[in-house]
């Protein structure tokens, strides 16, 4: 596997107009072949043979943006982005992946959540698993990924992309795969900007909340509702109460600044 970031705007690019399985291979065949330690054979088992030569891809942005990261801050979530594409001719019909996300000891890193179009979240065997759910003529993808708790180190994801004449068999397919390392970012309140900032971090144990500024901290959940609120003074805070798991919008308030983060605990 190589390990590969490229810009998603270039990739689109790439892509002009996965098969493996129709409705992807964790759900078909509860196979993880993303190709990360301890998967089942990948896809290039079987899709392999053909002229496609397909080019796959994978992205971290920052949530709701196009901008890449290449280190994850605990706790946060953020956009993801697959790609498959292939610069044959004649092109593939359609194209598929499958990708999951691991720590260095092989346990799944964070969660996937939101999957966007096409796109299903499966569990193979306790491990996560996002991938395909019907073929697709462009070989893009989206889903967020919650990142790990603090301590957790080094993310890798790992992702299987193939390129399919969907002819009903594997013959004449391509198979590519690649992978993509985050690190651990390491943030102290003194190394925020002078900007408003708000790191939200699930330790597992507790929620804490990061500021370099004082102010109102107010916590919501996705339909709006006002859940906890409680002022704050610069530096670490802890929020002292259990949240219901879900997504949650942790607002800070204070003289002439607002800001937020969209956090899953």
């Amino acid at each position: 596997m190589k390990k590969r970031y490229i810009s998603i705007l270039a990739f689109a690019a790439l892509v002009p107009a996965l098969m493996s399985h129709h409705n992807g291979v964790a759900e078909e065949q509860n196979k993880d072949r993303t190709g990360a330690p301890g998967s089942d054979n990948p896809c290039s088992q079987c899709h392999s043979a053909g002229e496609f030569s397909p080019i796959s891809a994978v992205a971290v942005l920052e949530f709701g943006t196009t901008t890449p990261i290449t280190e994850y801050v605990p706790g946060e979530t953020y956009t993801l982005q697959f790609g498959v594409g292939s610069t044959s001719v004649p092109q593939p019909s359609v194209y598929g992946f499958q990708a999951t996300a691991v720590l260095d000891d092989g346990a799944n890193a964070g969660t996937f959540q939101n999957p966007g179009a096409g796109v299903q979240l499966e569990d193979v065997e306790g491990r996560h698993i996002i991938e395909h759910s019907v073929d697709a003529n462009l070989g893009l993808w989206s889903g967020e990924w919650v990142a790990p708790a603090t301590g957790s180190g080094e993310v890798t994801f790992y992702m299987s992309g193939v390129a399919c004449n969907d002819n009903g068999t594997s013959g004449g397919d391509g198979y590519d795969g690649a992978t993509f390392t985050v690190t651990e970012a390491t943030v102290s309140v003194d190394d925020l900007d002078a900007e408003a900032s708000l790191i939200v971090n699930n330790t597992g144990q507790a929620i804490e909340a990061r500021t370099n500024r004082a102010g109102q901290l107010m916590v919501f959940n996705l339909g709006g509702q006002l859940v906890h609120e409680q002022p704050v003074q610069a530096g670490t805070i802890d929020l002292g109460r259990s949240f219901d798991a879900g997504v949650y919008i942790f607002k800070l308030v204070g003289d002439g600044f607002a800001t937020e983060r969209k956090v899953a605990l």
